[in-house]
Formats: C-alpha cells, sequence, structure tokens
C-alpha cells in the first residue's frame, strides 16, 4: 500500500492483475467497489526497421513505465518509453521473431515478426578467382534469400546471423557483394576484385 487515510486509500497496482472490482479489507470488514478498476493492458501496432545496435520505434497503446523489450526473445535495452511508444536497441542477439514490450499492465507481443537489417561489415579476402572461398562478415544475415557479386547470385556455403560463406562463380565480375535476407537487402562498402 501506498498510502492510507480516514476516507481514501492509495495501492500500487501490482503486474499481472486483471480488471474487476477493487475490495478493502479492514478490521471492520471488507467493502468491494461499485466501479469496475480497469487495467491498462499494452498493445503493440507496429513498430521501425533496423539493424543490431540500432534503435527501433515501437508504437502501440499503454506502453509507459516499460520494463523489458525483447526481439525474438532477445532482451534490449530500453531508451525510452511513452504511452503510446517505446524505443529500444536491437541486441546483438535479436533473431526474428516477434517483439515484446512487458509494463506493469501486463506484456505485449506483436502480432507480426522482426528481423534484424542485414548489414555488411567486411569480407575476407578482398579479392580471389572462380571457386575461391569467401567469408563475408556482420550482422542480421541469417536466412540469406540470395547472395550475389556485382549482380551475379553466388553459392552460398553457410550462414549464420554474424557470417555468410560463399563461393565465387565461375565468369564473376568485380563488384559489391549483395545479401538478401527477410530483414531487407544490404551491399558491401568496397567492392571484390576478381583475380
Amino acid at each position: 500500500m501506498a498510502s492510507v487515510g480516514a476516507d481514501s486509500v492509495g495501492a500500487l497496482v501490482p503486474a499481472g492483475v486483471t480488471t474487476g472490482t477493487v475490495s478493502v479489507t479492514t478490521p471492520a470488514g471488507t467493502a468491494v467497489s461499485s466501479q469496475i478498476f480497469t487495467v491498462a493492458v499494452p498493445t503493440i501496432k507496429r513498430f521501425t526497421a533496423a539493424a543490431v545496435g540500432q534503435p527501433v520505434t515501437i508504437s502501440g497503446a499503454n506502453l509507459s513505465g516499460a520494463t523489458l523489450v525483447t526481439f525474438g526473445g532477445a532482451a534490449a535495452t530500453v531508451l525510452s518509453d511513452s504511452a503510446d511508444s517505446v524505443i529500444a536497441v536491437v541486441p546483438a542477439a535479436a533473431t526474428t521473431g516477434p517483439v515484446t514490450v512487458r509494463t506493469p499492465g501486463g506484456v505485449a507481443s506483436s502480432a507480426r515478426s522482426f528481423t534484424p537489417r542485414p548489414v555488411i561489415t567486411s569480407f575476407d579476402p578482398q579479392a580471389g578467382s572462380a571457386g575461391a572461398t569467401v567469408t563475408l562478415n556482420g550482422t542480421g544475415l541469417s536466412g540469406a534469400k540470395r547472395v550475389s557479386l556485382a549482380g551475379r547470385r553466388v553459392r552460398v556455403l553457410a550462414d549464420s546471423a554474424t557470417q555468410i560463406v560463399i563461393s565465387v562463380p565461375r565468369r564473376a565480375s568485380s563488384g559489391l557483394m549483395e545479401v538478401q535476407t527477410p530483414g531487407g537487402v544490404a551491399f558491401s562498402t568496397n567492392p571484390f576484385t576478381v583475380a
């Protein structure tokens, strides 16, 4: 209880409470409210796209007091919250899955899944001939639907959230690496040189 007076009682609403009547018990007996107390249950309407390490704006209702935000089950750092939005940073462990926001009123889960935007930070080696194996490094790379070099599709040998291993195809040209995932499209900053 937060405060008690002769004609009023102040109390904090505990987590997990649902909408209903309020009762107060004293040595003289128990009183039940004639009005219904409504718990402000959080909801998520939409969220912005972002890569690992970038902020995402989650829009909805009753989001103030957010104590936990997750992306695909991975806990995120909350930067700010208000009644209709929460801003949180996509964690390194984020995978495809729902966005959840926990508040004193309950837990909201998004109807659609969040997938981090892909980012290519580097690749090694920087040059090679047909048949060479190249490792692309970055974030949000898992589930690659298409990987290409200078616009030509390449064979993916392995992929994870932080790496994709490819084989340089025959008749390949020098150019930028491109990765398409459910989260979007990423291009390398520097071109790969076909020797």
